[in-house]
């Protein structure tokens, strides 16, 4: 895989599990309801917000219907 990046000029983003949270709350406050590992993409696309061409598209997948409740201690 790193081989693939480095051939692309790709990146590799580490997201802490408390960002895809915080980035999970965001989301849901705007209408996406969204699975919480969705919120990995706009994590790293925040953190890369710099680095992106301008239009960037960040596609987010699932829904947080299920994980919800789990979530959120219920």
């Amino acid at each position: 895989m790193l081989d693939a990046v480095a051939a692309t000029g790709g990146t590799i983003v580490a997201v802490a599990e408390d960002e895809l949270m915080r980035a999970w709350e965001v989301l849901g406050r705007a209408g996406l309801n969204v699975e919480p590992t969705s919120a990995v993409v706009w994590t790293a696309a925040t953190l890369l917000l710099e680095d992106l061409p301008d239009p960037a598209v960040a596609i987010l997948t699932g829904s947080g219907f299920r994980a919800s409740p789990a979530l959120q201690g219920a």
